[in-house]
Order: C-alpha cells, then sequence, then structure tokens
C-alpha cells in the first residue's frame, strides 16, 4: 500500500479562469468571449474581473455585458476602439476563487477535483486526480496511477465513487475489472 505522503497536497488556485477573450466584435472595444463556466450568465453581475496572459495579470473593469445567442460580448473600461479590442485576445478572465458562488450539495468544481488523492474502497491509494471531462449527460475523473504514471478515465457518478472529502483531499472509488 502507498502512503498518502507520496502525493503532495495541491493548493486551491487563488484565482478560477471563468473564460477567455477569442476576438474583438465591432469597432467600439467589445470583446467576444469563450466561456469556461458553468454559469455563463454570471458575466452579467461582475464589475471586475482579472485578466491574465503569458504571466501579465491586470484587473479591468466590465461596463457592459450582453448576449448575442450564445455569444457573450463584454465591454471593457478604458478599451475603446477595435485595436485596443484585438490587443485583449487571449486574455484568460478569471475571479477570485472566494467569488465562484455555492454549488448544490455532492456537486463539485473542477479545480477542487483536481490533485485529490484517489483510494480504493480497501484504502490503497492509487493516484490522484489529474483531470476532469464533461461528456455528455457525465463527468469523467482522469485519474494519473502510482505506481507507473498511467492514466485511467472514471466516471464521476455514484456508482464508482463511493466518498468525495475535499477539505481531506480524498476521493473513494470502487474500481471494477477493466476499468483501470
Amino acid at each position: 500500500m502507498s502512503s498518502k505522503s507520496e502525493i503532495p497536497d495541491q493548493p486551491l488556485p487563488e484565482r478560477i479562469i471563468i473564460g477567455k477573450i477569442t476576438s474583438a466584435v465591432g469597432l467600439r472595444g467589445d470583446v467576444k468571449i469563450h466561456p469556461l463556466t458553468d454559469f455563463p450568465e454570471r458575466f452579467s453581475s461582475l464589475d471586475q474581473v482579472i485578466l491574465e496572459k503569458d504571466g501579465e495579470i491586470v484587473e479591468a473593469c466590465i461596463s457592459q455585458a450582453h448576449y448575442r445567442g450564445k455569444k457573450i460580448i463584454l465591454k471593457f473600461d478604458g478599451c475603446n476602439d477595435r485595436d485596443s479590442a484585438e490587443r485583449m485576445r487571449g486574455y484568460l478572465i478569471t475571479i477570485p476563487r472566494a467569488e465562484v458562488g455555492l454549488l448544490p450539495e455532492d456537486s463539485y468544481y473542477a479545480f477542487e477535483l483536481a490533485g485529490v488523492r484517489v483510494y480504493t474502497t480497501d484504502e490503497e491509494l492509487i493516484g490522484m486526480v489529474s483531470d476532469t471531462y464533461s461528456v455528455g449527460s457525465e463527468d469523467l475523473l482522469e485519474v494519473e496511477r502510482m505506481n507507473d504514471n498511467g492514466r485511467f478515465l472514471i466516471p464521476f457518478v455514484k456508482q464508482f465513487v463511493k466518498q468525495v472529502d475535499i477539505p481531506g483531499q480524498k476521493l473513494v472509488v470502487e474500481l471494477i475489472d477493466g476499468l483501470e
């Protein structure tokens, strides 16, 4: 059995990515956003965000947000022409972790699961969550194995995931033949 100390605790990120600026829109400095959140409506209630790109971190005030179908269009203070908007392309839009909002019981943000240790129901440490994927109506956890640095996917459903302890950085799973 592996020891808990083989996988260091993963600190939670200070900021959470909620979108990415993909392009300029029009001539007045508006930008199109690709949402990276399950709650794209949050953009209409945000006043300030943190933009990040290539190690640069900039606070930005949102003066206007509107929706064109599934597209999100933002206007930032001081971004008044297309050239300024074009320079914003590629910036990630983040918010402080404390502002992400509460989820219903038994629901988790992907950033909370990243780095969590994965144990079998026999208390054997088998790896850690390295990524999450949404596939249709189901989420999948990618687990990086301890023994050979390989990876496998496990459905994030109660049939397989028996316990989630975010503060304790522990996930208990029931493995079946062929799952690992």
